[in-house]
C-alpha cells in the first residue's frame, strides 16, 4: 500500500509540474505561489475525502504519509520550483543622463515692450546630440487670465552644442500683463513668466481734469469739448417729456491700438480696411431725472459727424465680450440719480479724424430742435496724451499703473521722483 501511495504522490506532483510549464509566464511571484498552492491543494483534497464514500482508492487514516514521505514531498516541490524558467526583467533607462532643454534668460522676467513691437525672448538652447529623442522645444504665450494665445517653437541641433539665441514673436498684443512658459519633450521649464505690453501715448487719451461746459447748446462753428461734463436734456418731440442728463467723454483709443483692442474684444468685430480705423470711446453718463434713461437713447451711430457737419459715415459699431463685457452701450440703464460708464466703438474712414458729436438738447417753443455739438479732439489741457511718469510703465490692469493713475486723476500727486 505504501508503494501505491508513493506512486500516486509522484503522479500528482508530475501533473503539477507540467501544469506549471503550460501556464508559464506568470505576471509576478505571487502567481508562482498560486501554482505551488495548487499542488498542495491536490494533496489536501485527497486528505479531506470523505471515508464513507464507496471508493476503493480512498486513503484511510492509517495511510497518511509518514515523516520521511513528507520530506520527500517537500524536496520534490523544491526541485520543481528550481526547474521552472524564471521570468526575465528588462531594465530600460527612461531618459539619458543629459536631456536637450532650453532656458529663458532670467532678465526677460518682468520685461516691458511698447505696443506693436515684437516680443523678444533671449534664451539658451542646450543640445546634447540625443538623436533618438524628439528634437523639439516650444514657448507658449498666455493672456492675463493665463489662457493660451499663441506658441512658437524650434528644434534642437543633432550635434552637441550650447547656443544663445533671441526668439521673436510678432503677435499683436494689446497693453496689459502676459505670461509665457517653455518646455521640450523631456523637460519642463519655468511656468508663467510675466511680461508686459505698454500703452502707446499717441493713441490713447485719458481725461485728467474735472471740468464742465458752462453752456449746453452750441453751434457747429464753435463746438464744446466732449471731454468736459455737459448737462443737457433729451426730448423726442416738442410735445414729449424731457430727460435731463450729464455726459462726458472719459477715454479714447485710436489707430492701430483701437483696432487691436476691438478685434481682441470680439473676433466678429469687423476688421478695418486700409482707409478705415476704429475709434473706441468710454463715456460717463448720469441720469438727472426724471424716470429711467438708457445710454443708447443718448448716443448712436448717427451721433457722429465730420467737422463740416456731414455724417461721419459710421461703417460699424463694436461689440464687447472680453475685458469690456457687460459695458456695452445697451448694458447701461439708469434710474433717476444713478450714474455709470459705457464703451462705444465706431468704425469710420480715417479722413474723418476726430469726429464731432451732435446730441439732441430739446426743442424750442416753435418746434425747432436744439443740437449740442461736441468735439472729441483730445485737449492737451484736460487729457493725459502723454503719461508724465517715466518710471511707471503704462500697463492698464497692472497694480502699479492703476494705483498711480488713481491718485493722479484725484490730484493727490503729480510725479514720482527717481
Amino acid at each position: 500500500m505504501n508503494g501505491m501511495k508513493r506512486i500516486r504522490l509522484i503522479v500528482g506532483l508530475c501533473m503539477v509540474y507540467f501544469m506549471n510549464l503550460f501556464l508559464y509566464f506568470p505576471t509576478n511571484a505571487m502567481e508562482i505561489d498560486v501554482y505551488n498552492n495548487s499542488a498542495s491543494a491536490i494533496i489536501d483534497e485527497e486528505d479531506n475525502l470523505n471515508p464513507e464514500c464507496e471508493n476503493p482508492d480512498l486513503i484511510s487514516e492509517e495511510e497518511f504519509p509518514s515523516e520521511s514521505e513528507e520530506c520527500l514531498y517537500e524536496e520534490t516541490i523544491q526541485e520543481i520550483e528550481e526547474d521552472l524558467p524564471q521570468k526575465e526583467t528588462l531594465e530600460v533607462d527612461a531618459f539619458p543622463e543629459e536631456i536637450n532643454e532650453i532656458v529663458i534668460d532670467p532678465s526677460f522676467k518682468g520685461s516691458t515692450f511698447p505696443f506693436g513691437q515684437d516680443i523678444m525672448i533671449p534664451l539658451t538652447v542646450y543640445s546634447y546630440g540625443n538623436k533618438d529623442l524628439e528634437q523639439q522645444w516650444s514657448i507658449v504665450f498666455y493672456d492675463s487670465s493665463k489662457e493660451w494665445i499663441g506658441e512658437i517653437g524650434g528644434v534642437f541641433s543633432e550635434e552637441e552644442e550650447v547656443a544663445n539665441e533671441c526668439m521673436s514673436w510678432t503677435g499683436t498684443l494689446i497693453p496689459g500683463t502676459y505670461y509665457l512658459s517653455y518646455y521640450s519633450t523631456y523637460s519642463l521649464g519655468e511656468e508663467y513668466i510675466p511680461f508686459y505690453v505698454a500703452d502707446d501715448y499717441n493713441l490713447h487719451f485719458i481725461r485728467s481734469e474735472n471740468e464742465s461746459n458752462d453752456l449746453w447748446i452750441w453751434n457747429l462753428e464753435d463746438p464744446l469739448s466732449a471731454w468736459k461734463k455737459t448737462s443737457t436734456l433729451l426730448q423726442w418731440s416738442p410735445y414729449s417729456d424731457a430727460w435731463f442728463y450729464t455726459l462726458r467723454l472719459e477715454e479714447m483709443y485710436i489707430g492701430d491700438l483701437a483696432n487691436a483692442i476691438v478685434l481682441n474684444e470680439n473676433s466678429y468685430n469687423r476688421k478695418p480696411t486700409e482707409n478705415q480705423q476704429w475709434i473706441l470711446m468710454k463715456f460717463y453718463l448720469k441720469n438727472d431725472g426724471p424716470g429711467k434713461l438708457a445710454a443708447d437713447d443718448v448716443i448712436g451711430s448717427q451721433t457722429f459727424y465730420t467737422h463740416n457737419g456731414a455724417s461721419a459715415g459710421v461703417v460699424d459699431t463694436a461689440s464687447f465680450s472680453g475685458d469690456r463685457a457687460g459695458q456695452n452701450i445697451w448694458n447701461l440703464n439708469l434710474y433717476e440719480g444713478a450714474e455709470g460708464y459705457f464703451w462705444y466703438g465706431i468704425l469710420i474712414p480715417k479722413k474723418v479724424g476726430f469726429p464731432y458729436m451732435a446730441i439732441n438738447s430739446g426743442y424750442s417753443p416753435e418746434g425747432e430742435e436744439y443740437i449740442t455739438w461736441l468735439d472729441t479732439t483730445p485737449d492737451e489741457k484736460i487729457t493725459s496724451a502723454k503719461w508724465p511718469f517715466t518710471d511707471v510703465p503704462v500697463v492698464p490692469g497692472s497694480w502699479r499703473y492703476e494705483s498711480v493713475k488713481y491718485v493722479l486723476n484725484r490730484k493727490i500727486m503729480n510725479g514720482i521722483s527717481g
